[in-house]
C-alpha cells in the first residue's frame, strides 16, 4: 500500500467516526434518507467502540452473531459486526474482530458482506484522505484474512443482483477501491445476473475515472448485458450514450468500442 496508507497511525476512533458520519450522510442524501439509529452492538460497531465490543466478546458474544440494524437504510436487516465496522471505516475494530475469528465472507440477512460494504460507501470519503486510507486498509485486511475478492451478493434480493465489490465500487465511483481491487487481482469481467460487468456499470453511471482505470487494466470494453430486458444485449457504449454520459462516450469511441451487442 505504501504511500496510500500514510497517516493511518494517527487515525483515531473520533476522527474515523466524524469522517464516517459526514461521508455516510453524503451517501445517504442521494436516497433522501436520514442517518441510521441502531442500538446495542451495531451502534458500538458503527462508533468504533473497540473497548465495548471487546468486553462483549469477552463476556461470550459470538463474533459471527447477526445483530439488528434498527434504522435507515437497513430497517429489519441483521448484520455481522464486521460488516458494520468495515463500512464505518474503523480499522482497529476490524482488526479486533478478525483476530477473534470473524469470517470476512459472512453475509448479512440481505446477502451483503464486509468488502462489498466498504466498496459501496468509500466514494463518500473521496475528499477525506484519512478516511480513504482507512477504507483501503480495511480492504487489505479483509483480503489478507481470506476474503474472496470476487464474492458476489446473493441472488435473492433484486437490489443486489449478484454484485462483486468491484462492481459496486465501479458503479459508485470509488476510484481508489477500484484501483486497489484491480491490483489485488479482482476479476475485471465478472458479470452480475443481468450481465453487467464493472466496466459496463462504470459506463452506465458515468464514472469516467473508473472507466479509464478498468480499460487500462484490460477489461473487456464491449461486454454488455445479456438479459431479455429492453436494454438486453446493450454494449457499454450504448448504455453510456443512452444515459447521457458524453465524456464516457468520447473515451469509449477513442478506445474503439462497439456500439452494437455481440450475436
Amino acid at each position: 500500500m505504501g504511500a496510500e496508507m500514510s497517516g493511518l497511525s494517527g487515525l483515531g476512533p473520533g476522527d474515523e467516526g466524524q469522517a464516517y458520519t459526514e461521508g455516510r450522510q453524503d451517501w445517504l442524501s442521494t436516497f433522501h434518507l436520514r442517518l441510521p439509529q441502531p442500538d446495542g452492538p451495531v451502534k458500538e460497531a458503527l462508533a468504533g467502540d473497540v473497548d465495548a465490543i471487546r468486553a462483549r466478546l469477552d463476556e461470550g458474544l459470538g463474533v459471527g452473531e447477526l445483530h439488528e440494524w434498527a434504522g435507515m437504510p437497513r430497517v429489519g436487516w441483521r448484520v455481522p459486526l464486521l460488516l458494520a465496522a468495515a463500512e464505518a471505516g474503523h480499522v482497529a475494530l476490524v482488526d479486533l474482530l478478525l483476530e477473534r475469528g470473524a469470517d470476512p465472507n459472512q453475509f448479512c440477512t440481505r446477502d451483503q458482506f464486509a468488502l462489498y460494504g466498504v466498496a459501496m460507501v468509500a466514494n463518500a470519503a473521496r475528499n477525506n484522505p484519512r478516511m480513504s486510507d482507512a477504507y483501503l486498509a480495511i480492504c487489505s485486511k479483509l483480503l489478507d484474512a481470506g476474503a474472496n475478492i470476487d464474492l458476489q451478493t446473493g441472488p435473492e434480493h433484486n437490489m443486489n443482483n449478484m454484485e462483486t465489490a468491484l462492481n459496486v465500487a465501479a458503479a459508485s465511483g470509488s476510484l481508489a477501491v477500484v484501483k486497489f481491487l484491480i491490483a489485488r487481482g479482482a476479476d475485471l469481467d465478472l458479470p452480475n445476473t443481468v450481465g453487467g460487468t464493472p466496466f459496463y456499470l462504470a459506463c452506465q453511471t458515468g464514472r469516467l475515472d473508473c472507466v479509464r482505470a478498468l480499460a487500462d487494466a484490460g477489461a473487456d470494453i464491449n461486454q454488455g448485458r445479456t438479459d431479455a430486458s429492453p436494454v438486453g444485449n446493450s454494449t457499454p457504449l450504448f448504455m453510456a450514450a443512452m444515459s447521457g454520459h458524453k465524456p464516457v462516450c468520447k473515451t469509449l469511441l477513442e478506445l474503439g468500442a462497439a456500439s452494437r451487442g455481440r450475436g
